[in-house]
């Protein structure tokens, strides 16, 4: 079974996102994606199995730094029901805790892997209640760290509306 493949539960739509892969035709791509630093972010060839070979690595540092990557979504409006998941993984000889989030008008939600150092698929679910108009951000998120840089990969992030 795929990435994207479900035995059962709800229909969704395609992926809302144009890269959570991280990669075009096989080859490594951020193209959709922006950065808080660039310099704490990039590509490595450590795909979530049966999700390509490529996956976005945020390094966390000391505060105030911003690890981070964002993309936006404009094809929803109020009332959808979407899922946000992707796989995440801790990397290096310290591992990391990786989040993914929504951000949309005045609302914020979030969900952090624990310092797992397998691929692990976390996801959080919310009913938009945004304005027509409203920007909806998606990021992912390294958070800073007190003295250990931690990094933490990306893979197969998908925005998805229940049908």
């Amino acid at each position: 079974m795929s990435c994207n493949e479900s035995i059962v539960g709800p229909k969704f739509s395609e992926n809302l996102l144009s890269n959570g892969s991280f990669e075009i035709n096989n080859q490594p791509s951020l193209k959709g994606w922006g950065f808080g630093e660039r310099n704490l972010a990039k590509l490595v060839n450590q795909g979530a199995p049966n999700c390509g070979n490529w996956s976005l690595q945020l390094t966390s540092k000391l505060a105030p730094t911003s690890s981070f990557a964002y993309t936006v979504v404009t094809d929803v409006k109020q009332g959808d029901v979407v899922v946000l998941s992707a796989n995440v993984r801790g990397y290096g000889r310290f591992g990391g805790k990786g989040t993914i989030g929504l951000i949309y008008g005045r609302n914020a939600k979030s969900v952090s892997s624990d310092f797992d150092t397998v691929w692990t698929r976390i996801s959080l679910t919310d009913t938009l209640t945004s304005a027509k108009t409203d920007t909806i951000w998606v990021f992912l998120y390294a958070p800073p760290t007190k003295n250990i840089p931690y990094q933490q990969l990306f893979d197969d992030v998908r925005l998805e509306k229940i049908l």
